[in-house]
């Protein structure tokens, strides 16, 4: 009986450690995603990773397309890709500086640019 009393506080235990850890993970990792109208942003390099950032244009127009992101450290990046419809561009990986937050926009030449919601780790995105 003893022993039964044992097994059932062990994995009661355990089951409270992964029902923990199951809950955080969301928010500690997570791919970050965000579209405009003619442009996706996201984070790549792996499963959950945030090494990079990759933004392509999704429209058949004469606008270029950008992604501005943040790193761990540096805030306020941005990355261009102009090769036209369905093109898709590639930012460095780092993994001391991983990607923290990205945000897709379209250039439209002579008024404000079109932009996505920002996605960053834990937001809900």
């Amino acid at each position: 009986m003893r022993n039964n009393k044992k097994v059932a506080r062990y994995a009661a235990a355990g089951i409270s450690v992964l029902a923990l850890l199951g809950s955080a993970s969301p928010a500690l990792a997570e791919n970050l995603d965000s579209r405009s109208p003619g442009a996706h942003a996201w984070s790549t390099d792996g499963a959950y990773n945030n090494r990079s950032v990759a933004v392509q244009d999704t429209a058949s127009d004469s606008h270029s397309v950008y992604v501005k992101y943040d790193r761990k450290n540096s805030r306020g990046l941005r990355m261009d890709n102009s090769g036209g419809y369905r093109s898709k561009k590639y930012s460095g990986s780092d993994s001391s500086h991983r990607v923290t937050a990205v945000q897709a926009c379209t250039n439209i030449q002579f008024s404000p640019d079109e932009c996505g919601a920002y996605d960053r780790p834990g937001d809900g995105h």
